[in-house]
């Protein structure tokens, strides 16, 4: 009972998202230092998202599909999740580097290809500072971005399975394999956000077992039959 009045709590204190997609709780002076990322890009998948992330761990992700993922910008995807240890020691190292975002970090010397307007922001009581970018020569806030937009992956993957998970079982065992991919090369990062649907899967006899150990793994559990693993049977 102590510990859901104690989330309760937290999660009252995770930054608000606006109807337009900007973080409110920055505006609204957030109790924990907040570190967010927002991307916007008609030519992305997704071609909006923002993530906002506290230094005691409790962060957000929310996204529009738009079209091209068969959505559209009314549809809002959102996912409320605990970073890990690595991703918070990660992040609010690289926005210390950063100076906290105060200062110009947009290059403009030259023209480069236009990968989408970024927003780095950071908001730690009263203070607030943020820079927007399409690429940055900083290699700090590149890195943030980069990694931000690790994240954005993940989550996506996560929107991708739940659809398929509802309408096309067999279309599960594909992006569960990708994850595969990416996962044992560094590029996926707070898989744990995903244990939801992942469970459900793996506990799912319809879906087909080699699907259901993919997801048992990507739990960072074992190969064993997925109903007594998940299950503690």
């Amino acid at each position: 009972m102590i510990r859901l009045v104690f989330a309760l709590i937290l999660i009252s204190c995770l930054p608000a998202i606006s109807q337009t997609g900007e973080p409110n709780a920055l505006n609204a002076t957030p109790a924990v230092p907040t570190v967010s990322f927002t991307l916007n890009w008609d030519k992305g998948s997704p071609n909006w998202y923002s993530v906002a992330i506290q230094s005691v761990g409790l962060a957000s992700y929310r996204s529009t599909p738009g079209e091209r993922d068969g959505g559209s910008d009314a549809e809002v995807y959102s996912v409320q999740f605990t970073a890990s240890k690595e991703t918070l020691d990660k992040i609010f190292e690289l926005t210390k580097e950063a100076n906290y975002f105060q200062g110009e970090f947009d290059y403009k010397r030259g023209k480069i290809a236009h990968t989408g307007d970024k927003t780095l922001a950071y908001q730690d009581g009263p203070r607030r500072y943020e820079t927007t970018f399409n690429w940055s020569q900083n290699q700090s806030v590149q890195r943030l971005a980069d990694y931000f937009q690790g994240i954005s992956i993940t989550m996506e993957f996560g929107r991708k399975l739940e659809h398929l998970y509802r309408f096309e079982k067999l279309g599960v065992d594909r992006e569960l394999k990708r994850m595969e991919e990416l996962k044992r090369s560094n590029q996926l990062p707070e898989v744990q956000a995903l244990q939801p649907i992942l469970k459900k899967i793996a506990n799912d006899r319809a879906v087909v077992n080699v699907a259901r150990q993919r997801a048992l793994r990507l739990m960072g559990q074992s190969d064993a039959p997925a109903r007594s693993v998940v299950n503690g049977r």
